[in-house]
């Protein structure tokens, strides 16, 4: 309790074991490690005896978002697959999971409603938080209206997440879905900006989720970060993903080793006036958070791979980058 604290209450209040040991807690690895619960060893088996819509609707119950999740999970349910643990590989279970989604439509899915029960709800942000408590709140019977800072729902989902990786069409229909007659968006409305907590207190809303997201970089936290030129990854992304801005042109460094900095690089290639890009990890290759297939993909298109070095300083000339 003194070294384990947190750990031994997820035990007791979540039913999780996080070190996948404790048998009467984590069954199959591969359902304990999926963060939403879903249950691959049940939806894979429905897809080896054929029933697609089977397969769809186990995946569903717990996933507001199984075509997205099949191209960009992080599929830590693989990580954990008792045949790759145990000396064997891993089965696919993501690009399982995309075998489903791509033969059913989400449209096909109609969960048990309950009557509608007349308590309206504000959700402010619609991401993938945002959308999933609203769909589900909308399940119970709540009038729930999501407010969306930007011009289309998705948050990150389209906002962080090319289009090459995730297609729009795709998230759209899948977004489309979820919504019924209990739910209301409202797009290019901010908190702060369009209205207030107070404000949506006093139009009749008992309760509000926020799902404002995380939408800003890290910093490097070295001298000279601030010049022009310099890009947070974020905002880089988000530019080109909603509105089309290309800011990369010439020589374009990335510093970072994760599915973003990936992101970015691949994102910079495709954009007009950019002579070559280089990726800049402080580890090896082996130890980048990406995804071993993006990386590779990058490599393939020619983006550059320099590991083991870090950013001491940011060099500029009248506070522009040099």
């Amino acid at each position: 309790l003194r070294h384990f604290r947190a750990e031994y209450e997820r035990h007791i209040s979540q039913k999780r074991c996080d070190a996948f040991v404790c048998r009467q807690l984590v069954g199959a690895p591969c359902h304990a490690a999926c963060p939403t619960g879903t249950e691959p060893w049940r939806y894979i088996a429905h897809l080896a005896r054929g029933e697609y819509e089977e397969a769809y609707r186990a995946i569903r119950e717990t996933n507001p978002f199984p075509s997205v999740c099949a191209r960009v999970c992080d599929h830590k349910c693989e990580t954990h697959c008792r045949l790759g643990t145990t000396g064997g590989e891993a089965i696919a279970i993501r690009e399982l999971k995309r075998v489903i989604t791509e033969r059913v439509d989400p449209s096909t899915y109609q969960p048990p409603r309950a009557p509608a029960n007349g308590v309206r709800v504000a959700v402010v942000g619609s991401g993938p938080a945002g959308l999933t408590a609203a769909h589900h709140l909308s399940l119970l019977g709540y009038a729930v209206t999501v407010f969306e800072a930007e011009s289309q729902p998705g948050g990150m989902l389209v906002s962080g997440i090319p289009a090459y990786r995730l297609p729009r069409e795709v998230l759209r229909r899948e977004i489309d879905s979820l919504f019924d007659e209990n739910m209301t968006l409202k797009c290019s409305s901010a908190l702060g900006r369009d209205f207030t907590l107070d404000s949506l207190a006093g139009e009749g809303f008992r309760a509000v989720f926020l799902a404002l997201g995380a939408h800003k970089s890290r910093q490097l936290g070295v001298d000279g970060e601030d010049a022009v030129g310099v890009l947070p990854v974020m905002h880089f992304l988000k530019a080109f993903n909603l509105f089309g801005e290309e800011l990369a042109h010439g020589r374009v460094g990335v510093v970072g080793g994760g599915n973003s900095a990936i992101d970015a690089a691949r994102v910079a290639l495709r954009q007009k006036g950019v002579e070559c890009v280089t990726i800049f990890y402080r580890r090896t290759r082996e130890e980048m958070p990406a995804f071993k297939e993006e990386i590779e993909a990058a490599l393939a298109e020619g983006i550059k791979l320099v590991t083991l070095v870090a950013p001491t300083k940011v060099q500029s000339r009248d506070k522009r980058l040099t």
